[in-house]
Order: C-alpha cells, then structure tokens, then sequence
C-alpha cells in the first residue's frame, strides 16, 4: 500500500533497460494468486503495474484502488491482458492523466468465460475506464460511474469490440466530452448468447451510449440502451450501420439528442432479417428523426421493429427518419 514511482509502475514493473527480446507473451503471469493494491501511484505508465509484454491472470485475483498514473491508471501493458480460468480484476477510485483511467492495454484485453473485470469511479482524457486496442468479452464486464475528457466514457477501442456467447458487458453511469458516452469502437459484433446493456450515459457528441462502425447483433444477442443523451447525434448509438440477424435484439428506450436521431443514428444501412427485433420508444430529438436517423431502412419479412413515442421537437420524422425504406 501507498508506493509511488517517479517513472512507470507505481507497485513493479517489467520493462527491460535493452530491448526485450524474450519470445514470452507475457511478461508477468498470476496463477492462483491473489494482489490487493491500494494507494499507488506512477509518473509514467502503469500507477499498479507496468509491462512491456502481457499480463495474464488465471485462477487469480488483483483488486486495486486508489491508484494514479499518466497513462493505465492501475494497469499498463505494451502487449495483451488476459482473464483466464475465473479470475477476477477489480479497480476503484482510479485515474489516468492521458489513456486508461484503469488499464491502457496496446494489444488485446480478453475476459474469458467465468472471468470478470469490474472497473468503477474511473477517469482519463481518453478512455476513462479502458483503453485497448481491441477488446474480447466472453466473461463479465462491469464498468460503472467513468469519465472521459474527449472520447469513450467506459472504453476507448481502437479496434474491434467483440462480446461471445458467454459475454456479458455492463455500463453504467458513464460519460464523454465527444464521441462514446459508453463506448467507442471501430465495430462491435455480439454473438449469439452474448449481452450488453448500457443506462445513464451521456456524449457531447455523437452516440450517448455507443459510437463505432457497423454494428452486428447475431442469433439471440441482446443489446439494450437505455436513459442517455448525446448532444448532437444518437441519443442512444450512432453507428455506420446495423445489422439485426435472426433472434437477435436491440432496445433503445428513453434517450435523447440534442441534434438528430433520438433514439440511433446510422449513415449507412440498419438491416432487421427474418426473426429479428428492433425497439426504439420514448426518445426524443431538437433535430430530424424522434426515434431513428437511417440512411436506408432494409426490413425483411417476418421482422419485427416497434417504433413509438418519438419526438422531432424542431424538424422531420417524429418517429423515423430515413433517406430509403425497403422490405423483401
């Protein structure tokens, strides 16, 4: 408890004066341990722990609070962050000046099944609970009451966000100065089983809970948002597109943009195939589109989209706004 670091890794870290030449992926690995960490801090990267290859977990517990840093304000590494065989990372009371307000991961951060990451009370310019490269969820992700100064309010994903089967991704109480209250990624794809649910998120920008690229729901996947705010675009998301496959669920309730689209914005296309299911009530927009701003509506026999209580306070499509709309 209450170590500091003038450089990096505020408890230890593992970053060789020479080039490190190790062929290990990982250069600290946690097998049926437990690390409990309290009022770190580091200069540089990494207020807990700083790593120029990966971290893996397995079987194994860090729990860390009150910790400091420029960048992974408890973790940072230049390689992966794996949560391997029901282990558990828990970081509290956290912040980073630059990336991470909790970890600042450049390869991939993976939670596996049975595994679970809790990051609550975090903040970072960027990334205010997370900032990786891309993100792996086939466990249990938990962040809550996260702040960032420009973009993504719980994750900063600079690549793919991909929730499994097992995944489950919770955020709540999570905030941006731009684009992502929540989230903010390049794409996001849900497999069948997977869940992710967002409540009380807010953007200065576009996407109250969720910004990225395509966006694509597979059979049984759920994602549901619920009371944000974006202050330009998509109250709820804003995405390039959106794909709803069959049994998949997306429901967007109760969210508001101070510019277009209620409840989503999407440039491009949203598709909801054969058995798919769309809901998009009580939102509201000062701009076009109560409900949704879409490029192109493509609805497919036998889908289901359930649109109401939308409000266009100051333009077109109280519920829908959209440039085509298509059904086959």
């Amino acid at each position: 408890d209450d170590c500091g670091s003038d450089g990096s890794g505020g408890l230890f870290v593992v970053r060789p004066e020479k080039e490190w030449n190790s062929t290990a992926d990982y250069a600290i690995e946690a097998i049926n341990s437990t690390i409990s960490a309290s009022g770190l801090s580091a200069a540089g990267l990494g207020g807990v722990i700083d790593g120029v290859a990966g971290v893996r977990l397995e079987r194994s517990a860090f729990i860390m609070q009150n910790a400091r840093s420029s960048s992974g304000g408890c973790i940072s590494t230049d390689g992966d962050l794996n949560l391997d065989g029901n282990s558990e990372l828990k970081c509290s009371n956290v912040a980073a000046v630059e990336a991470g307000g909790a970890l600042r991961v450049r390869g991939i951060l993976s939670i596996q099944p049975g595994s679970l990451a809790e990051l609550k009370n975090c903040s970072a310019r960027r990334g205010g609970g997370i900032s990786v490269n891309s993100l792996i969820v086939d466990g249990q992700l938990v962040v809550a009451e996260v702040t960032s100064e420009e973009a993504g309010g719980a994750a900063d994903v600079q690549g793919d966000l991909l929730v499994g089967a097992a995944g489950d991704v919770v955020v709540s109480s999570a905030s941006a100065a731009f684009e992502g209250g929540g989230i903010l990624a390049s794409s996001v794809e849900v497999q069948a089983g997977g869940r992710v649910s967002f409540s009380g998120t807010r953007s200065g920008s576009g996407g109250g809970a969720l910004s990225c690229g395509p966006i694509v729901l597979r059979g049984n996947a759920s994602v549901q948002i619920a009371n944000s705010y974006a202050a330009l675009s998509g109250g709820g998301l804003r995405a390039q597109s959106l794909d709803v496959m069959p049994d998949a669920i997306i429901e967007v309730v109760g969210t508001t943009s101070g510019g277009e689209g209620g409840g989503m914005t999407i440039v491009s296309m949203i598709q909801v195939r054969p058995g798919g299911t769309l809901i998009v009530r009580d939102t509201i927009a000062e701009s076009a589109g109560g409900s949704m701003h879409v490029g192109t509506l493509l609805l497919s026999e036998n889908a289901t989209v359930e649109v109401s209580n939308g409000s266009a306070a100051a333009s077109y499509g109280g519920c829908i706004f959209a440039g085509t709309l298509e059904s086959n």
